[in-house]
């Protein structure tokens, strides 16, 4: 065997896997009161920006330039972090917030029977006034008030006729025809109007809104189907309904589509974790996401952390801490989370309800990086000893290098742990990796079984599932290495031919693929 080639393969694969699936996931770790900081300044951006009818500034450059433009959906989600804000004891957010709240009050139009927020063109966007009514409920929850009971009531009423008879929400209510516009959808509008509904229930809902209430809720796992979203949406408003409605209350479609929804956003915080400014992997994996993006993300991770736990939802608390740290690193000093050099007032309201969500899990000392490790069951990780050995093959590998290979993958299982937190890799970053480079060894073997090359490919790829199982699995990955090892040394000749190996080469490309797809929508 030319040993050469061998080396040149396996260091291509790593290197592969390092750059291609499995970057580091730079995570700066943030205090409580670097946080606490972060969202003052978020709130004093917007509070800076505001005119004195109460509209707050959409869109500036990091210059200073004012871009004009207004959306009313966000003028209501503006209205929810500051009163998140407010209840934590922000002055300048409870100021700010009754402007804003006045501009908006005085804007209702009747609608659907109650009263819905227009955009200024005088059509009225379904979000806008649940938005607005969840900011109204959040003042309520804080302050006991009850001033706007009848404000509350009405948007309830309208909310209701944005509903249609199988739970699909229209995202647009139109003033020429006094109707919902039908086939209008908007992907966030759905769970924005059950969050908004659940939450009128402690002002009073009437048999109509609550019949409506659990239409939604049925429509809502099935929504990215039913309206053809894809990819699937990592919907942080369906995530604060589920967890206002809690897990008593969810059905079992209910459950696993916020379980799902859990996975696109531990999956989404991983990849923006890998976004590094400047270098290969900036150039491959593309630029940051805007303050908005960034920050949905923090919000439905840390509602679906509070609904299940973090025993129910390994990971999460990482992903979460995580996710804070980038938004403190990446806020300017201005208080804004600036994006090709412009940032729009969503970009600070979905960074400071993030950060306000993140608090009770932040910890300057903790880790920002791991969590999530998913063991598995014994029948898997018996066919991963056949895979990973393929002992099958027809020319039986030197014994020395077999021993050499197992106590390498014994020393990389029992050393994943610290290996993994230096390269600042998640478990579920490792499975990924595992499973790519996996899929690739097999391929190498079906094609070129006897190849120097892909001796390489096969010693690589079998490190690296060697960290994953060990990640992942502890000691049971141990007896892995053990067994693969024991048949590679150990399986009678009569027992190795070509067909069988081959077959292995199958059985390891399923493998790869289930480690490949956990590993991506892994938390």
């Amino acid at each position: 065997m030319h040993t050469g080639r061998a080396v040149v393969a396996a260091l291509l694969v790593a290197i592969g896997a390092r750059v291609g699936v499995a970057p580091a996931e730079r995570c700066p770790q943030v205090s409580p009161q670097a946080a606490e900081a972060a969202i003052a300044e978020g709130v004093r951006w917007l509070a800076d920006g505001q005119r004195s009818s109460g509209r707050y500034t959409y869109l500036r450059t990091d210059s200073g330039e004012d871009l004009g433009g207004y959306n009313v959906v966000r003028h209501g989600g503006v209205q929810l972090a500051l009163e998140q804000a407010a209840a934590r004891g922000s002055e300048l957010a409870e100021e700010t917030a009754e402007r804003g709240r006045d501009w908006a009050l005085g804007r209702l139009v009747p609608a659907g029977g109650g009263r819905a927020l227009p955009e200024l063109d005088g059509t009225a966007r379904t979000g806008a006034s649940a938005l607005f009514a969840r900011s109204l409920l959040e003042r309520r929850a804080a302050t006991g008030t009850e001033e706007h009971d009848d404000v509350l009531g009405d948007l309830g009423r309208f909310l209701r006729s944005q509903v249609d008879e199988v739970g699909g929400v229209s995202s647009v209510w139109d003033p020429t025809t006094q109707a919902p516009v039908p086939g209008a959808h908007d992907k966030f509008f759905t769970g924005q109007v059950l969050w908004a509904l659940d939450g009128l229930a402690d002002v009073g809902l009437d048999e109509g809104e609550t019949d409506a209430l659990e239409r939604v809720g049925r429509y809502l796992p099935r929504r990215d189907e039913l309206e053809d979203f894809f990819p699937p949406v990592s919907d942080h408003w369906g995530a604060y309904a589920y967890d206002g409605l809690g897990l008593d209350r969810l059905t079992a479609i209910q459950e696993a589509h916020a379980r799902r929804v859990a996975d696109l956003i531990g999956m989404q915080v991983r990849g923006e974790s890998t976004r590094w400014k400047g270098g290969l992997v900036s150039v491959i994996r593309g630029g940051q996401a805007s303050g908005s993006g960034v920050g949905t993300l923090g919000e439905g991770g840390s509602a679906l952390l509070r609904l299940f736990g973090p025993d129910e939802l390994p990971g999460m608390t990482e992903r979460i801490r995580c996710n804070a740290g980038m938004l403190v690193e990446r806020q300017a000093d201005d208080g804004a989370w600036y994006h090709a050099g412009a940032t729009r007032m969503d970009d600070q309201q979905h960074s400071i309800s993030a950060l306000i969500a993140a608090l009770p899990v932040l910890d300057a000392g903790a880790d920002a990086v791991g969590g999530g490790a998913e063991s598995h069951s014994w029948l898997w990780l018996l066919a991963a000893v056949l895979v990973v050995a393929n002992p099958f093959r027809p020319v039986r590998p030197a014994r020395t290098v077999s021993v050499a290979m197992g106590a390498a993958a014994t020393v990389l299982v029992v050393l994943s742990g610290p290996i993994l937190d230096a390269l600042d890799v998640s478990p579920a970053s490792a499975r990924a990796a595992a499973g790519a480079a996996l899929a690739l060894a097999a391929l190498s073997t079906l094609a070129a079984p006897a190849s120097s090359g892909t001796a390489g490919v096969v010693a690589a790829s079998a490190a690296l599932v060697a960290l994953a199982l060990g990640a992942d699995d502890g000691g049971s990955a141990l007896l892995v290495v053990a067994g693969a090892t024991s048949l590679a040394l150990l399986l009678p000749k009569a027992l190795r031919s070509a067909t069988a190996a081959r077959l292995v080469c199958v059985g390891a490309l399923l493998l790869a693929a289930d480690l490949l797809i956990d590993g991506i929508l892994g938390v």
